[in-house]
């Protein structure tokens, strides 16, 4: 199939040729995703050059493990947690010897808008997800509090609880959350 071509299928096209043994579609998800997961790479690293190893070890993991990619979520989330969970694994492996977070000198002006629109899409389902894992009781308070903008004394009323009571309920609520997201992460690569 000529790059013509592979520039309008869709990720899920792409993804589905690849594990069908066309590897040129890898080529394509490649073009797609690389400064996405060079972003994330430099994240963890302590310079571009060690970044782009490492994202040169992500592109060629999911080609290894593309088998493994069921669909039950969009390709770019599966990409998204391989990338961190492999450098992750690295920070843990070199025990702090290679890398250093530098998320604050990670420069999104240099990413396209598109760039930065998908990193936000995919932030956003995999937060999505996390927030679905948890009871309907806590997914409703943090659905009100941080959606519906809901105070604490409007939460109070609701709940019939003092202010401590619903502040305790959302810190836990919240830490449901980010819990099952740290793990949903962690499970995916």
């Amino acid at each position: 199939m000529n790059t013509q071509n592979q520039q309008t299928l869709t990720d899920e096209l792409l993804v589905s040729n690849l594990q069908n043994g066309d590897n040129s579609a890898m080529g394509e998800l490649y073009s797609r995703y690389y400064m996405l997961v060079f972003a994330k790479c430099l994240s963890f690293a302590k310079n571009t050059d060690d970044a782009n190893d490492l994202t040169q070890d992500v592109m060629l993991r999911v080609m290894e493990k593309i088998s493994t990619f069921k669909g039950d979520s969009k390709f770019s989330t599966w990409l998204y947690a391989v990338t961190f969970n492999y450098c992750t694994d690295k920070k843990r492996k070199a025990k702090g010897k290679f890398f250093e977070p530098i998320d604050s000198l990670v420069n999104l002006a240099d990413c396209t808008d598109q760039e930065r629109e998908l990193d936000a899409k995919i932030k956003e389902e995999v937060a999505g997800k996390a927030l679905m894992t948890i009871s309907h009781e806590d997914q409703q308070l943090l659905i009100m509090k941080y959606q519906l903008n809901k105070s604490i004394v409007e939460l109070q009323d609701i709940y019939n609880l003092s202010a401590s009571a619903v502040k305790m309920r959302l810190m836990r609520a919240r830490e449901k959350a980010v819990t099952l997201y740290s793990s949903y992460c962690v499970g995916v690569a």
